[in-house]
Formats: C-alpha cells, structure tokens, sequence
C-alpha cells in the first residue's frame, strides 16, 4: 500500500519526517562536537551511548510506522519516547546535583535534548487525540479525519457494481467522506466500491457526483448500523468536491455552545416568542422553544453581545418537533444577511470557550 502524503495529517508527516532526520543529523552532530572526519564512522559511533543507539536504530522504524499507521508504531512512538522523556530529566538532575563531573558541552548538549524531548512530549499528546490515535488502534484499516463530521441529513443515492441503489438521508458528512445508516448490508460490502449521488440543495437541487469506498460497516452490535464511505479523488471529486466543500462552510459552520435566553418575532406579526439558544455560529442558530414557527418563515431573534441588545433577521430551514437528532424541541435557522461583524464579540467569546455543539 502506498503512502499517500495527501492524507496524512501535517503534524503526523512532519512527526515522521523528524524521526528520519534523528539518524544522519546525529552522526554529524556527534563528528562536529567531537572534531572527527566524517568519514570516520567507527569513531563517531564510539561516542555513541546506549540511548543514542537506540534512538539511532529504531527512528527508521518509528518514523515509517507512522506513515503506514501501523499499531506498533503508535505504541512505540508513546513508549520510547516517554523513555527519552524520562531519560533526559534524568539527566538534567545529574547536571543539577552533580555539576563538577560534567563539562559545559555535556550540559549543552542535554539541555538540546530536553528540548527536543519537550518536543517529542507534545507529539505524544497529539497522537493521544481520538481521531489521531484511531487508525492506528482500529481494528479494521481506515484513515485519518482530517474534517469535522457534522450531522447533516442531505440526500443520498448510493449505487452499487450491480446497479442496485437505495436513496437515504446521510448520518454526517465532511469533505472526505460520509456515513450512513445503512442496515441492509446486502447491498454493499466494506471494500465495495460505488457511485453516490449527493443533493445539498432541496430547491433547484445540484446533484453531486462522487465515486466512494466502503471502508467500514458497522451491525447493531457494534453501535449505530451503518456504513462509513470514503470519496476517492477521481475527476468526480475534482469537479464536485469544491461545491460540497463551500456548501459545508456556508451552511455548517462551526456551532458554539452558548448558555443564555433569547427572544424573536416572527414577520409579520407582533407577538414575541422566547426560547433557549441550543448554539450559535456565523451563519445561524438552534433555538430550544415550545413555540415553534414555520419552515420558511422570516423571523428577527433578538440575542444580547457585548452588552448590547441585537436585533438580526433569519429563516427557518428546519424545524424539529420530534426532537430527532439528539436534539431539543425547536427550530434552526439561518441568518439573512453577514452578522459577522455584530456578532463578533459574542463569536470570539464562544470560539476561545471551544465549547462545540451541534
């Protein structure tokens, strides 16, 4: 299987790339500090200790493991490096405690590798991330999540390599894939490839061509029964990818978690309806009420930011009164104009409180 640097995460590459360069970069390192040619490798390895070995010989392996997103490299990259970890505090302590028996160079030197170690202590807790650490711990082969997976039901038409279809709303979608709840696994298999057809719009709907893989299916034992699809990068993707790309920015932004009463008035008439802001973001929101308006209808919700009472104008693009989703009674709605700027305060606010809900 071929190493596809497109789908690895930047840290994750440059995590691998720093492993490779841990074995030429100390060789000479090592000649320089010492002053031997470096064409003198028997007595550059001499000054070689036993963690420098170590660190020598399995650096290729480590750095290539977590390219291949291999479960022993992930368990290695933790182990070893809390070692170096260890190791260097360790040796600090010497230094510290004991600093007539060490020349400058060899305080130099391990103050160097406590930094890169500190380095190293910072890889370890991004890999420890779930959606970092998960094909390395899966059991069966999947990718890296580089995009967030929302739930948003958008139609779907997924064809199989017997022409046999089935159309059904997505569980969520991101950029590089979706999952669907799918319980007939006669019709696809994980490892089939099939054709999907993807309409984001309800009025004067685009639809979307993609050809995607079933990396996974999931029974009820498990969990929610579906199936997990990647898009392949295929001239469909090229053609497709960037409009689905714009419509999740546009219509799925980020959604803050937000803890405060609001109010709106529906237009056209006068009574005002008050409710709970579910979340937030710079395209809409999610209010929890009893009072629920029509899908379509032009409303103003009047919030509070920055002290300040604001009065904006939505639509509604969907209401829940089944409380489906996972959510409460109430209605979502989208901003009819860039609020960005007013709402500013109150967004910066929300984002630096990283609290995410949709």
């Amino acid at each position: 299987m071929a190493i596809l640097i497109r789908s690895i995460p930047l840290p994750i590459f440059f995590i691998s790339a720093f492993f490779f360069t841990i074995p030429p970069v100390s060789y000479f390192m090592t000649a320089y500090s010492y002053r031997i040619p470096i064409e003198q490798p028997l007595m550059i390895f001499a000054r070689f200790n036993w963690v420098t070995y170590l660190f020598f010989v399995l650096s290729f392996f480590i750095g290539f493991g977590l390219l291949k997103a291999k479960k022993w490299a992930f368990y290695l990259f933790i182990g070893f490096s809390s070692v170096i970890v260890l190791y260097n505090v360790f040796s600090m302590g010497k230094v510290i405690f004991l600093p007539n028996h060490y020349s400058q160079f060899s305080v130099s030197g391990i103050v160097i590798n406590t930094l890169v170690s500190l380095t190293i202590l910072i890889g370890i807790f991004y890999f420890l991330q779930k959606e970092i650490s998960a094909p390395y711990l899966s059991i069966l082969p999947r990718g890296w999540r580089n995009n967030i997976r929302d739930t948003i039901p958008l139609p779907v038409k997924i064809t199989n390599n017997k022409g046999e279809s089935v159309t059904l709303p997505t569980d969520n979608v991101s950029i590089n894939g979706i999952f669907v709840k799918l319980p007939d696994y006669t019709l696809i298999n994980a490892g089939d490839t099939v054709n999907l057809t993807i309409f984001p719009e309800e009025k004067e709907p685009i639809p979307l061509q993609f050809t995607g893989e079933v990396t996974r299916t999931i029974d009820s034992d498990e969990g929610t029964p579906g199936a997990g699809i990647r898009f392949i990068k295929d001239q469909k993707f090229q053609e497709s990818g960037q409009y689905l790309q714009s419509f999740l920015e546009e219509q799925y932004a980020p959604r803050y978690e937000i803890d405060g009463t609001a109010s709106f008035e529906i237009k056209g008439k006068d009574e005002t309806y008050s409710g709970t802001l579910y979340n937030l973001s710079s395209n809409g929101f999610f209010l929890e009420t009893d009072s629920l308006p029509q899908k379509g209808d032009s409303i103003y919700l009047s919030l509070i930011s920055l002290a300040v009472k604001r009065k904006v104008p939505a639509k509604v693009v969907w209401v829940n009164s089944e409380k489906i989703n996972s959510k409460p009674k109430g209605f979502g709605a989208k901003f009819e104009k860039n609020v960005f700027f007013s709402l500013f305060p109150l967004l910066l606010k929300l984002s630096l409180k990283g609290s995410i809900k949709r």
